[in-house]
């Protein structure tokens, strides 16, 4: 043991871990021997009986092998000096025959306890009946390798006496065979794992309790059944104790293998000391009782480590699949997660890019409004048309982010087929022209009616044109097909274009999927996300979409069906539209605008002032409080996302200070994200970034009605 410069802490070297290491196998090494000689005295005051010393010297058998598997080929040493001390500890006659068998004894019972030491280092035995391979394997060395030093010592008796008792000879080396293969199935698990793996007490009370009583109920049946052994035959009173395999074999089942062995050991002394007290009363010969009790545990023992070793596969494969599935279970947290951040972050993306394109839109329609050349005007629609491209890019983004955290509505009312492919068809007119398209349009004459969100729809035909203008080359040909049925309506749209292979159709409509071979580059763009919406927003109507195609270059069909709605009830729909559908006066409303972001919030309040309103801006949540306690307002514009306050904490400190007004948020995210505050009463409408002049025309018009 060394220390380091302070003098103060020690360090253990190399040479000090192989010291420690020959210490502890230095330990073993004496603990060994010692159970050896020990148990084989134990054995010989017990078992010994006149002409029948050898046999009883063979339940330290078990203990050899044990020390083999322990200590490798080392355990040569403390087992020949073992049975030798122990030999020449016993009284006998000292004769030429007496030292030969001592001789052959210990060198067979060393070679032995090699073999099987060997054979179980070399299958990887695990000390305990860790899983079926080790009950297989010890039952195995248990049969077969004890066959080793009885067949060498008897061979050498009968050579050495000549054949004056070639019968005996074999009587007693059955009777040695028998008692090595129980010493190995009690004393190799036993001694194995009191060295390696010593059971630690880590039961609940109750299971404790539990198998202290078992353990006692086991000893008291095992006890009462060898009694009456004393009453009956020898082969038919040791019959009666194969009744313990059930018991034994539940211990087994329930406790594991350390409570097996234990279990094991503790029955096999209970039978050897009910077999030593018998044969004063019995008359029974030493070597058939003992005879009896090696068979009995020769077959209980494989059976309950065969039990055993099931046991504990099973609990290690329960534990295995618990291991995996708590893996499994964070990794689908994690993914959760990751895909949540993700979402939140085009949230976020589509907020921020939301606010410089509202004050881009806003000033294009300022500009709009003045007098410009015919040039300027010329470029001033270009931006506009790129720009709502781009506000329809950022839709898509937003509407995906909210189906996928499933924060998305819709607004169903009753509408008309015709109102939903009104808009789509001038979106596809204005494609199909720029693209040099041909687009034939054909609907019923007879007016149908469906229960939804016109706009959701309106995006969902219009994605299905746009992808079909998209598709298609020039000179090509896009038709646009509605039919009617009794109890649905049907919106095909079909196109001369790139056709999809087939075994692209079933996963066309998943997530930032696009043709790209088949895409015409010159008219392409998008980011995948349309027809995903469009399976989406169908679905939600509780409608289909499907897509055909003969292959490529064959072109496509896309067709939506939804739901009619029954012709008894087109006159009351219509009533009520025809009822709902008087325009009104918006007039003008004195405005707050709150908006940190004061370019946009500038242009959109100077734009709102060409059209007759009266407007005060702002730019933090604590000056439209300000402003509010000292001014009277018609209506707040409030972005939610400002630098002091969360928008939503102003309009309820608004409501709290008395605004009866109206409240309209303003945000990036898009209306589903003021949903739970606007039913709190607190937001009365949700505008989108970017506003136009016609979306606050259309709310004007909403609080007036």
């Amino acid at each position: 043991m060394k220390t380091n410069n302070t003098g103060n802490t020690p360090r253990t070297t190399a040479a000090d871990a192989v010291s420690a290491m020959r210490t502890y196998s230095n330990v073993r090494w004496a603990v060994l021997w010692s159970s050896m000689f020990l148990i084989g005295l134990i054995g010989h005051a017990l078992l010994a009986e006149e002409n029948s010393l050898q046999p009883f010297l063979w339940p330290i058998a078990g203990i050899g092998f044990a020390a083999a598997y322990i200590l490798g080929v080392r355990a040569w040493l403390p087992i020949s000096l073992a049975y030798i001390a122990l030999l020449l500890a016993l009284p006998a006659p000292w004769h030429m025959v007496h030292v030969l068998t001592t001789a052959t004894l210990a060198t067979s019972s060393v070679l032995q306890a090699l073999v099987a030491g060997a054979i179980l280092r070399r299958y990887s035995f695990s000390g305990t009946f860790r899983s079926i391979q080790d009950a297989l394997l010890v039952t195995a060395v248990a049969v077969f390798v004890p066959i080793i030093a009885p067949t060498i010592v008897t061979l050498t008796s009968l050579f050495a006496a000549g054949h004056g008792g070639p019968w005996n000879e074999i009587q007693d080396w059955v009777l040695s065979y028998g008692v090595s293969v129980s010493s190995v199935f009690v004393f190799l698990p036993l001694v194995s794992m009191l060295m390696l793996d010593p059971p630690k007490v880590q039961l609940p009370k109750q299971q404790l309790w539990e198998g202290v009583t078992a353990f006692c109920l086991v000893i008291l049946t095992a006890g009462t059944l060898f009694s009456f052994t004393t009453y009956l035959p020898v082969s038919t009173g040791y019959a009666l104790l194969y009744v313990l395999t059930g018991a034994l074999l539940w211990i087994a089942l329930r406790f594991g293998t350390h409570t097996t062995i234990v279990a094991v050991s503790l029955t096999t002394l209970v039978g050897v000391v009910s077999v030593v007290m018998q044969l004063p009363t019995t008359g029974t010969e030493l070597s058939e009782g003992t005879f009896q009790l090696a068979l009995l545990t020769s077959i209980i023992s494989p059976i309950l480590y065969t039990a055993c070793g099931l046991s504990e596969e099973r609990n290690h494969a329960i534990r295995a699949l618990a291991r995996r599935t708590n893996a499994l279970e964070r990794s689908v947290d994690r993914l959760s997660d990751e895909d949540r951040s993700k979402d939140e972050f085009i949230a976020m993306l589509g907020h921020e890019l939301r606010n410089p394109l509202a004050a881009i839109l806003s000033a294009l329609e300022l500009m709009e409004a003045q007098d410009v050349t015919r040039t300027l005007r010329g470029q001033i629609a270009s931006i506009q048309t790129q720009s709502q491209a781009m506000r329809t890019l950022l839709d898509d983004l937003l509407d995906v982010a909210r189906i996928r955290q499933r924060r998305f509505h819709v607004e169903k009312q009753y509408i008309t087929l015709h109102s939903i492919l009104e808009r789509p068809f001038e979106i596809g007119h204005v494609l199909a022209k720029g693209a040099k398209i041909r687009l034939q349009v054909a609907t019923p004459a007879e007016q149908c009616w469906v229960y939804g969100d016109q706009l959701r729809l309106e995006q969902a035909v219009s994605n299905l044109i746009t992808n079909a203008v998209k598709y298609t080359p020039s000179g090509g040909t896009v038709r646009v097909h509605a039919t009617l049925n009794p109890n649905s309506v049907r919106v095909s749209v079909s196109d001369t274009g790139a056709g999809i292979a087939k075994e692209r159709l079933e996963t066309i409509f998943g997530l930032f999927h696009q043709n790209i071979k088949a895409k015409h580059s010159e008219h392409a763009h998008g980011l995948g996300l349309g027809l995903w919406l469009t399976k989406r927003f169908v679905e939600i109507h509780k409608g289909i979409v499907t897509a055909t195609s003969p292959g490529i270059g064959k072109g496509s069909t896309f067709t939506i069906e939804l739901p009619r709605i029954p012709d008894e009830r087109i006159a009351k729909i219509q009533a009520a539209d025809k009822q709902n559908s008087t325009p009104e006066d918006t007039g003008t409303y004195h405005i707050l605008l709150v908006d940190d972001n004061e370019s946009a919030v500038n242009s959109l309040a100077q734009l709102l002032r060409l059209h007759g309103h009266s407007t005060t801006t702002v730019y933090t949540g604590t000056k439209a409080i300000e402003a509010v306690n000292a001014d009277q307002f018609d209506v707040i514009l409030l972005d939610i996302g400002l630098p002091d306050m969360d928008g939503f904490d102003v309009a309820g400190t608004l409501r709290t200070n008395g605004f009866e007004g109206i409240i309209a948020t303003l945000t990036g995210y898009g209306r589903d994200w003021t949903d739970a505050h606007k039913q709190d009463g607190v937001i009365d409408i949700e505008l989108t970034k970017p506003v136009s002049i016609t979306d606050l025309d259309a709310a004007f018009r909403t609080i007036s009605h």
